[in-house]
């Protein structure tokens, strides 16, 4: 595993040099979607928290770090930062309403949020800039300007990495197990002395930390930010990346950031069949593979191993 993990990361480095500008572009979008779904897996997935409005996270990222930057003239990293002051207590604001909520209740609530978020952006017009959306400043990180698209998947390489690592070591924390522990039986949470409240708090400040950190990654990565890109669809889309991909599992949201991502790039010259075929395909994975891609590949993994299980002892 060690081995396999070392070459992905030697892929990932390598990759701008094999390939062209547009590849690049879209493996920086894999990547920044892969942080978003990250933060989503960690709500619902882990947690089971359903959220319908998971853009309203990923609008705070990309706006708050902008308007700091344009408006209060802060350099990016201090910006940044701020940003991620601001998403924590954000986070907070939206589980504290939503601690009593379960269900289709609960997914209520969240899409009220991501609802108000995108009203806010299309009506604060002298500060958003409404329909007319931002062009995001190129980061300055301590002098250091990154202009292409090649320097800013670096930077967006390396956060990625660093989300990914903190994500993997989470699920496998005392954290994530109490987590995963809520999600299961909550009742019984509460009688082994978890307290189910606090961890649906962690649970929504990491969503929401994870998905400003994606929306600030976006709006770098395409360079202009509008009401658009944080609408309903949005929310649905990251719900889409980590049940395609598989809800709760590790590598699930990178899977189904590539999965909706890449899938559209494929279909393009079929673009009258293009929703159908992208559709059909969802429900196919959702009907055959409850875990998503990650279950595909588990399955065919333990079917190998069963092989050479069966093959050892007709050798013996």
């Amino acid at each position: 595993m060690f081995i396999i993990r070392l070459l992905m990361v030697i892929l990932f480095i390598l990759f701008p040099i094999m390939t062209s500008e547009y590849y690049v572009y879209l493996a920086t979008l894999i990547l920044v979607y892969s942080i978003a779904a990250i933060g989503l897996n960690i709500l619902t997935g882990l947690s089971g928290q359903i959220s319908l409005g998971h853009a309203g996270f990923f609008a705070t990222g990309a706006y708050v770090t902008e308007i700091f930057i344009q408006t209060l003239q802060l350099p990016y990293v201090l910006s940044f930062i701020f940003m991620l002051v601001l998403s924590i207590t954000v986070g907070i604001l939206v589980a504290i309403p939503s601690l009593r909520l379960k269900g289709l209740y609960l997914a209520i609530a969240t899409l009220a949020f991501g609802l108000f978020v995108e009203r806010l952006i299309y009506s604060w017009k002298s500060v958003t800039g409404g329909s007319n959306g931002l062009i995001v400043t190129n980061p300055n990180i301590f002098g250091v300007y990154l202009e292409t698209d090649y320097e800013k998947y670096y930077l967006i390489l390396i956060i990625f990495m660093l989300c990914f690592w903190i994500y993997k070591n989470l699920i496998h924390s005392v954290i994530g197990k109490r987590l995963i522990a809520v999600r299961d039986t909550e009742t019984a949470s509460n009688a082994l002395g978890i307290n189910a409240r606090k961890y649906k708090v962690i649970s929504f400040v990491l969503a929401s930390v994870f998905g400003a950190i994606a929306g600030n990654m976006y709006g770098v990565t395409i360079g202009f930010i509008s009401v658009e890109h944080f609408d309903f669809f949005v929310s649905v889309s990251f719900l889409v990346m980590i049940v395609i991909g598989g809800m709760g599992t590790i590598y699930g949201p990178i899977l189904g950031a590539v999965f909706v991502t890449i899938l559209p790039e494929i279909l393009r010259d079929v673009e009258d069949y293009q929703m159908f075929i992208y559709g059909l395909s969802i429900i196919l994975v959702m009907m055959f593979w409850k875990q998503g891609i990650t279950g595909l590949f588990r399955s065919a993994a333990s079917r190998l191993n069963l092989k050479e299980k069966i093959k050892a002892r007709q050798a013996q």
